[in-house]
């Protein structure tokens, strides 16, 4: 698969789940792009960074300190337009309320995936991201009615 997701963070509190998500992401073709992070807390520190580096975010809910639905309505606080992606083996109702969160605080829930992790959901939502980074994310700004004008009379 081409990188159709460049830039990844993973966030778990535990680093077999880490180490299996950075071992699917790989098998997917995305290994030299894959941040990961042990704290919900750490990863809000690199997302500050540059609030548009990471297209994805996979995160677990059940963390200490910072759990994953504080870190979903942290992103939406900052506007942040990618993909977010819940990792979690809690239970489906748990998991609708991080959905509803994430829509009251305008962040973008593509999906969630239960424990254990297999590669062709993570693969499915890799998709989903890809589709939603293409309509959100501008590479060039719109040039004026005026420079479609003038770029046309040169044209001729």
């Amino acid at each position: 698969m081409d990188k159709i997701v460049p830039n990844i963070l993973v966030v778990d509190d535990s680093k077999a789940i880490l180490i299996v998500m950075k071992a699917i992401l790989s098998e997917l073709g995305m290994s030299n792009t894959i941040t990961t992070c042990l704290s919900a807390k750490e990863a809000l520190e690199k997302v500050k960074m540059d609030i548009n580096y990471f297209d994805a975010i996979f995160t677990d809910l059940n963390m200490p300190e910072m759990d994953g639905m504080e870190l979903i309505r942290h992103l939406g606080g900052l506007k942040y337009q990618g993909g977010i992606i819940i990792v979690s083996e809690m239970d489906h109702k748990v998991i609708s309320l991080a959905a509803n969160l994430a829509q009251q605080h305008n962040a973008h829930l593509i999906g969630n995936i239960s424990k254990p992790v297999q590669l062709s959901q993570v693969s499915r939502l890799l998709i989903k991201v890809a589709q939603l980074n293409s309509h959100t994310l501008l590479k060039e700004s719109a040039i004026s009615k005026d420079e479609l004008i003038e770029a046309l009379k040169t044209m001729k």
